[in-house]
């Protein structure tokens, strides 16, 4: 991956929240559901537009790609959470994190 063509996707954009998002939070607060603000994680979503090893390789061969990734999506997950949570009570923040399995650590610093 020499460029990062997804980086529109990943940018915050006041047209992409529902023109009834914030009535239909209201209306599920008030039957006592669970509102839920949910944010990709920094080293899972990179890994998903890039793949394992090429995202581990970018670590070292294009950092500033992987610096430009993880500073857009922060920046749009904190947008977001920053909109959401000054109209509506967010009850729940989930962030989809996946650095590790069976196997142990998928990234970390050597022992």
């Amino acid at each position: 991956m020499t460029g990062w063509q997804s980086k529109p996707h990943y940018q915050f954009s006041e047209e992409r929240f529902d023109p009834q998002w914030e009535n239909e939070a209201r209306k599920h607060l008030a039957e006592g559901r669970v509102v839920t603000v949910s944010i990709p994680g920094g080293f899972d979503e990179p890994r998903e537009l890039m793949g394992d090893a090429a995202l581990c390789e970018a670590f070292y061969t294009q950092p500033e790609l992987v610096h430009d990734i993880l500073k857009t999506i922060a920046a749009t997950a904190y947008q977001v959470l920053e909109r959401v949570a000054a109209r509506v009570a967010v009850d729940q923040l989930m962030v989809h994190e996946d650095m590790a399995g069976k196997s142990g650590r998928s990234s970390a610093p050597a022992r």
